[in-house]
């Protein structure tokens, strides 16, 4: 049985900076090897994309697995972009020392991480120690997603509100959305979302209420790992560029914050 106090979760970290030292080659993998060095002389599990063949994540998210990310580009020499893909992570354990030790390697080869808006910052929760939501509290979680939805998006960056890699829930749902364009007062509204999102007898169903269409996975909040297949998390995409360890750490509490309110709160 799961107890929501404590919560799994992992983070992908969008970056973009200058080396503080150059090599030759000038390369992405060069740098890559360099900052999971750095990880593994602290004491932390890590691994570097050879680029040889591209792999999003490592096998078992057990390690902190340095990467590329099309999103990015190839910017301007001699800057580097990479993603950096936490390892699980317990939300009762010494998370927060992890996140400090992380961006110490960091420190070690990279300048500061530029402000980039092309950045951003995704949070990936799931139940301990089952790691999978059943369909009622991921019922919980998406109504919440809804309800909070106004408020979610004013704590956002004015350049995360619109941005089309975490388009608001009822703005990428075409069933969300119609009712949205329905015109109803906010109680009747909050009502029929109640009874939408409450009478899916699938997590697919589900899935498919929350987000839908081409890009369906560019969504505030995406279920679309909670199906057959994936890996049972809820993941939240809105997050800015992180480029300290205090704003990782602000970020990754309110997400977990908030699905400990919608789990326990909102039915």
């Amino acid at each position: 049985m799961c107890d929501f106090s404590v919560l799994y979760f992992g983070v992908e970290i969008e970056l973009i900076a200058s080396p503080r030292f150059l090599y030759l080659p000038h390369t992405r993998a060069v740098y890559y090897e360099q900052l999971a060095q750095a990880l593994k002389q602290r004491r932390l599990r890590a691994a570097a994309d050879s680029l040889v063949s591209y792999c999003k994540h490592p096998e078992h998210y057990d390690k902190w697995w340095i990467t590329k990310d099309g999103s990015l580009g190839k910017p301007e020499y001699p800057r580097i972009a990479l993603e950096a893909v936490s390892p699980i992570m317990r939300s009762d354990y010494t998370w927060e020392r992890e996140i400090d030790t992380f961006w110490g390697a960091w420190s070690d080869g990279f300048q500061k991480p530029d402000s980039s808006i092309k950045c951003g910052a995704h949070i990936h929760v799931s139940p301990y120690p089952d790691k999978r939501f059943g369909l009622p509290q991921l019922q919980d979680i998406a109504y919440g997603v809804i309800y909070y939805e106004p408020l979610i998006g004013c704590i956002l960056p004015y350049h995360r509100r619109q941005n089309p890699f975490c388009r608001p829930n009822t703005m990428r749902s075409r069933q969300l959305e119609n009712i949205v364009l329905q015109g109803w007062n906010e109680m009747t509204m909050l009502q029929i979302f109640w009874q939408s999102v409450y009478s899916t007898n699938s997590k697919e169903g589900l899935r498919d209420l929350m987000q839908s269409g081409f890009h369906a996975r560019r969504v505030l909040w995406n279920f679309d790992h909670v199906v057959s297949g994936g890996s049972g998390t809820v993941e939240f995409r809105g997050g800015p560029g992180l480029r300290d360890t205090v704003q990782t750490k602000r970020w990754v509490s309110f997400v977990l914050a908030f699905v400990h309110l919608c789990l326990t709160k909102v039915s």
